[in-house]
C-alpha cells in the first residue's frame, strides 16, 4: 500500500490528502486483515517515500506457548504446513543440562541439551512423521526447575490455502 502516513498518535492512517491513500474518511486508521494460523509469524513494515526511514515488526498473533515453574517454551512455524518449526525456551537454569523430548504421533526423540548462560535454548525441528499427512508433535524441555510442554499441529490441515 502506498501513501500511508502516521497520525498524531502514531497510528498508521490514510489522511486523504493529495498523494496519500484514501480511507473511508480523512485520517482513517489502516486495518490489516489477516487470517493467521496457530504459531504463524506475521511481519509488516513501513518505509518512508525516500526509503531512508524504516520500521519493521514481527509478531505471532496466536502463539504456541507453554509455561511451567517460571520457564516457557514457544513454537513458531517457519513454513506454512509446519514442515520446519523454531523452538525457543527461556527461564531455565543457566548453563545446565535439560532434556529435550519430542513425540510426533508415537515417533519419539529424546536428547540431553545444554541451556545457554542466559537460561535460553533454541533449535529447529522437523515434526513430520513418515507416512502421515498431518499430526501433532508434543515438545517438552525438562530441567530440575520446570517442564513446559507445547503441542503443535503439523501437516496439510495447518497449511494456508
Amino acid at each position: 500500500m502506498q501513501g500511508l502516513t502516521l497520525g498524531e498518535s502514531g497510528i498508521v492512517i490514510c489522511s486523504g490528502k493529495p498523494g496519500t491513500c484514501k480511507g473511508e474518511k480523512p485520517d482513517a486508521p489502516v486495518d490489516l486483515a489477516t487470517q493467521p494460523v496457530l504459531g504463524e509469524p506475521l511481519g509488516a513494515g513501513l518505509v518512508s517515500a525516500g526509503g531512508s526511514i524504516r520500521a519493521l515488526v514481527k509478531t505471532v498473533p496466536i502463539p504456541l506457548r507453554s509455561q511451567d515453574g517460571g520457564c516457557s517454551i514457544d513454537a513458531t512455524l517457519l513454513t506454512p504446513g509446519a514442515e520446519l518449526v523454531w523452538i525457543e525456551a527461556s527461564g531455565f537454569p543457566a548453563g545446565k543440562e535439560a532434556t529435550f523430548d519430542s513425540d510426533s504421533d508415537g515417533e519419539r526423540q529424546t536428547k540431553q541439551v545444554r541451556v545457554d548462560a542466559d537460561g535460553t535454548y533454541s533449535t529447529a525441528i522437523l515434526p513430520y512423521k513418515q507416512g502421515q499427512r498431518s499430526g501433532t508433535i508434543r515438545v517438552t524441555l525438562k530441567s530440575t526447575a520446570c517442564s513446559p510442554t507445547v503441542n503443535l499441529p503439523w501437516g496439510r490441515r495447518n497449511s494456508l490455502p
